[in-house]
């Protein structure tokens, strides 16, 4: 039986049973040349195939069959091997080590992406920044380490904005941006981020926030085709009891005062608005819940 090569059958080379040895491996040292120790790894050097990393890293290429095709270990400057190990999880098809970085080692991967032209890894990453899952607890975190990458940092700031907007009322907003002082570019660039996220005025009363059910005082934001209807209707007999029972829309304003209605019973007429300071009165109001408002 035919089976067409899939990328997904490459993650079976990280596999020691399968027989196929890795030819090159990747060790860790500081600017100093010493060697970067974690103590949360018992192993402290990545293992790969050369070919492999070449097929989609122009990088890799240059630096494995061109620059030093001889060597079979390369010293890593300065990179966390957490961030290494996860771009090369990703050449092997497995994303669960991007899934686990941090938000700082996720904008680190950005840049090596870019530096090792990772065919598809730069937008993974911002994929995974772009739904990073940002909490209370990492709220502050979160948007400093954002600033530190200008290119990428109005993505996030974004997302921290909404969240914020989300799950804290006013006070609790206006004292997480003066918690910010010391950092006045954090600040301002996230109040920049939160007013990019006001909604937009109500299509049908064409004001924010949304005016339904209140009364319409002048015509000034009427238009045709806006929805209204008439608030205590002074006829139940004919529009029945429920509330907003007349109801229609508007076809024509003829002056500030006057609105012409096709109302839903089919016919037309027009109306005086805000006629009278009676709440108890039937009062001409907006209905912007209205199918189609």
């Amino acid at each position: 039986m035919d089976m067409e090569p899939t990328w997904a059958l490459v993650s079976q080379l990280t596999y020691p049973e399968f027989g196929i040895l890795s030819d090159v491996t990747f060790q860790f040292v500081d600017d100093n040349g010493f060697e970067v120790i974690d103590v949360d790894h018992v192993d402290e050097e990545v293992k790969a195939h050369k070919m492999i990393l070449a097929l989609v890293s122009q990088k890799f290429k240059d630096l494995l069959y061109t620059t030093s095709p001889s060597s079979e270990v390369f010293l890593i400057k300065n990179v966390a091997k957490d961030v290494f190990t996860a771009m090369i999880s990703f050449i092997y098809g497995n994303r669960e080590d991007l899934e686990n970085l941090r938000m700082t080692e996720l904008l680190e991967l950005v840049i090596l992406a870019e530096e090792y032209q990772v065919v598809g890894l730069v937008n993974t990453a911002m994929e995974l920044i772009e739904n990073f899952s940002v909490t209370e607890e990492n709220l502050l975190e979160t948007v400093k380490e954002v600033l530190e990458f200008e290119n990428i940092s109005d993505v996030m700031f974004h997302h921290c904005a909404a969240y914020i907007k989300a799950n804290l009322n006013l006070s609790e907003i206006e004292e997480f941006i003066t918690c910010l002082d010391q950092e006045k570019m954090v600040a301002e660039k996230l109040r920049c981020a939160m007013s990019l996220l006001i909604p937009p005025p109500c299509s049908n009363c064409l004001s924010l926030p949304c005016l339904d059910k209140t009364t319409i005082p002048h015509t000034e934001k009427m238009v045709a085709g806006c929805q209204v209807a008439v608030k205590n209707n002074n006829c139940p007999d004919k529009w029945g009891s429920s509330a907003l029972g007349q109801h229609g829309e508007v076809t024509m304003v003829p002056s500030m005062q006057m609105v012409k209605v096709a109302w839903c019973d089919g016919s037309e007429s027009e109306y005086n608005v805000h006629h009278t300071d009676n709440k108890n009165d039937p009062q001409l109001v907006y209905h912007c819940g209205a199918v189609g408002a």
